[in-house]
């Protein structure tokens, strides 16, 4: 017989301790309401652990203007032994649009100094820090799938228009779902110690755990769903700087997947996860199959989600539904309007087997948080929580479904879970069964190609930039950049000269625009302006002048196609000739280099074809040749292109433009921007020495670690 123990299931790694409360907080209205209540209760020490933040946000916008840096800053003022440590990933630039802006600068200076913030860095390439954790006092821990940022407030009945609903920058946005937990007891100081030493990697600072306090932090507000249970503290962790790789939440969901016997119900942002794919189709293909309800956002958001989840999430399901031989498998997306026309974001990342197991935390059902994002769940199970738990899941299939609950606990026994949601759903549209809710996508991308962009292993991505920064290739791409910096140097002392010397009276500034609006008016100059790419990339022509040179003569919008257009048919034109002339007669003509650059590009496929366009450490034309004498899929190599290329084109094209709006307007201003752009590439270039150097010695120790 099955003790509480067999259901709670430890993974090697996790920890397991009593709870005293614990309670479930849907959405972010709930969320945010308890966690003003608590850090108003924060004595000694507040940890914020996330994957972003946004200091300017209300967490009662509907009561309250005060944001949230005011409140972090009204309380360590009132209690001068409050310490405050903020620790957030440090997001790649391209997050940046997204995030509250220079809030690495911002947020330190309007801020009080009991308050530490930090940008975390501290894992491999291509990981995130993805946890979601406040700890308060080391009493009580928040854990679950929501940000202290903007875009996560909703209330739990998601009307398809609410006043509330805003961003920081006054833009609106779509109903947004999520679930966070609230615990209290033995497990929150292992909690406060993953912050703690996620702190110390980042920083080189041990911070010491909270002096003991007489209260407690719990909001009064809240009333406990479970009290005195087991929970299990659940992790993953990248392998990073000698540090082993922790897969705990996948070993939690591939266990507990095997011994559902009634009902599997499911929460997430995405479903892309090979392995726990696997999982559910070992038990589709079994006799006694439990029941699986799926809930999945309808949308993605981002031209990048959209081009690399989608097409991922749809091959799984679609697998899925192929092995549902005895109809035992549903997937939902859920709408806030009768119409199905408003999608509710679903950004709950939680798991209830046979309403006696629950996890609830940050892990995405994605291989990237089942190893190669730091991921932290929580997990109950026993028999004494049977009740709890299915009032919990029947509380939540009747908020999608947009009915009262007693309809769903009246009607389970008899037609079960998924004929419940069938029948119920059906009147109300806020529930619309897969795929009829599914995307186009954008582009008709093989999901093979976009694998390895959901990777569970950081060594996938190491290994490639491993592969790449060697000493030799490292001062490579450093000096590629400085040479990048140096063109564009080169056209500020052109631009110079024409003000400021004889020249200008030979090559004025009227006279460049007046022959770039003469090339622009030629017959078919977008296609003449193509074929200068591809006559380009066959004599070595840099790539980058003639991106600079198209901003220059078309409108930035169409200059970014053409110069895409160009670098497309370039490359597709040196690809075949090396196609043609065979890896052999390659290496004849260029030397024994390019079996190396050969290797690198056949091992690690489109990663490796992404790489090498954002990292220079080859010429472009020399890339192409041996790609095609390398046989890789003509297909892999003009994604990697798009996707390594696209942002540098964007970056050129509007350096073009404002070259172009410099000799129109000359003058300190629109000088000092193009400067500005020099400065930024040197700097990047000095940069990505930098982190080559500390990739290749992280990998290095990395390995020494496992050997």
């Amino acid at each position: 017989m099955e003790d509480k123990d067999d259901i709670l299931f430890t993974p090697e790694g996790a920890t397991m301790a009593e709870a005293s409360r614990a309670a479930f907080l849907v959405d972010a209205c709930a969320y945010f309401s308890a966690l003003s209540e608590a850090i108003r209760n924060a004595e000694r020490s507040i940890l914020i652990a996330g994957w972003d933040i946004d200091s300017r946000i209300k967490l009662d916008p509907v009561n309250s203007d005060e944001k949230l840096y005011e409140l972090l800053n009204k309380c360590v003022e009132e209690r001068p032994d409050l310490h405050i440590h903020v620790l957030i990933w440090d997001y790649p630039l391209a997050y940046s649009l997204d995030r509250e802006p220079m809030q690495q600068l911002n947020f330190p200076l309007k801020t009080h100094e009991n308050i530490h913030y930090q940008a975390d860095s501290a894992l491999p390439l291509g990981s995130s820090h993805h946890q979601k954790i406040v700890v308060i006092d080391d009493k009580i821990a928040f854990v679950g799938g929501i940000d202290l940022t903007a875009g996560r407030w909703d209330r739990p009945g998601h009307p398809p228009f609410e006043e509330h609903r805003v961003k920081p920058d006054g833009s609106h946005y779509l109903p947004y779902h999520d679930i966070q937990m609230l615990i209290e007891g033995e497990p929150v100081a292992r909690i406060g110690d993953i912050v703690r030493k996620r702190w110390e990697w980042a920083t080189d600072e041990e911070l010491s755990p909270p002096q003991k306090t007489e209260g407690t932090p719990w909001p009064a507000s809240v009333d406990p769903d479970m009290e005195n249970e087991n929970v299990v503290t659940a992790m993953t962790l990248p392998a990073f700087r000698g540090r082993q790789a922790r897969r705990e939440v996948e070993s939690l969901y591939l266990h507990q997947i095997a011994r559902a016997k009634k009902t599997i119900y499911i929460e997430n942002q995405y479903f892309t996860s090979t392995s726990i794919r696997d999982a559910l189709i070992e038990r589709l293909q079994s006799h006694d199959c439990p029941e699986i309800l799926i809930i999945l956002p309808q949308m993605t958001t981002g031209l990048l989600e959209q081009l690399v989840m989608e097409p991922l999430q749809s091959e799984v399901l679609d697998t899925l539904a192929e092995q549902d031989k005895h109809n035992k498998l549903a997937v939902y997306c859920p709408f806030g309007d009768e119409d199905s026309c408003i999608a509710i974001k679903v950004h709950s990342k939680i798991m209830i087997i046979d309403d006696e197991f629950i996890t609830v935390g940050s892990a995405n059902l994605n291989d990237r948080s089942m190893g190669l994002d730091s991921e932290c769940n929580l997990a109950f199970g026993s028999k004494e929580i049977t009740n709890t738990l299915a009032h919990f899941r029947h509380r939540l299939m009747a908020h999608h479904i947009g009915i009262p609950m007693d309809q769903v606990t009246d009607m389970e026994p008899e037609k079960g879970m998924l004929g419940t949601v069938e029948e119920l759903s059906r009147p109300t549209g806020r529930l619309v069964i897969e795929p009829k809710t599914r995307n186009e996508n954008p582009l008709p991308v093989d999901p093979e190609l976009i694998r390895e962009f959901d990777t569970s292993h950081p060594g996938e991505y190491d290994t490639i930039m491993d592969d790449y920064s060697s000493s030799e290739n490292s001062e490579r791409s450093y000096l590629s950049f400085m040479g990048f910096g140096a063109i564009l140097a080169g056209f500020i002392i052109l631009a110079l000269l024409w003000r400021f010397t004889p020249l200008s009276e030979y090559a004025t500034p009227d006279a460049l625009l007046h022959w770039a609006e003469q090339v622009q008016k030629m017959p078919m100059s977008p296609v003449l302006a193509i074929l200068c790419f591809v006559v380009g990339g066959f004599i070595l022509f840099p790539v980058t002048l003639l991106i600079v040179l198209t901003a220059s003569i078309f409108s930035p919008v169409m200059a970014f196609f053409i110069s895409l257009a160009g670098c497309l048919a370039s490359a597709l034109s040196v690809y075949y000739v090396g196609e043609l002339l065979g890896h052999k007669q390659i290496k004849r003509l260029a030397g024994s280099k390019v079996k190396e650059i050969s290797e690198r590009l056949g091992k690690h496929g489109l990663a490796s074809i992404v790489v090498t366009r954002v990292v220079p450490v080859a010429p472009y034309s020399v890339i192409n040749l041996v790609a095609g004498a390398s046989h890789i899929k003509l297909s892999t190599f003009l994604l990697g292109t798009v996707l390594g290329m696209g942002p540098g084109i964007v970056a050129m094209t509007l350096f073009g433009a404002q070259l172009i709006n410099t000799l129109r307007n000359p003058g300190p201003g629109t000088l000092a921007i193009l400067i500005g752009i020099v400065l930024l590439v040197v700097v990047a270039g000095t940069l990505v020495r930098r982190r080559l150097k500390r990739m290749r010695d992280d990998s290095d120790s990395t390995e020494e670690s496992q050997s």
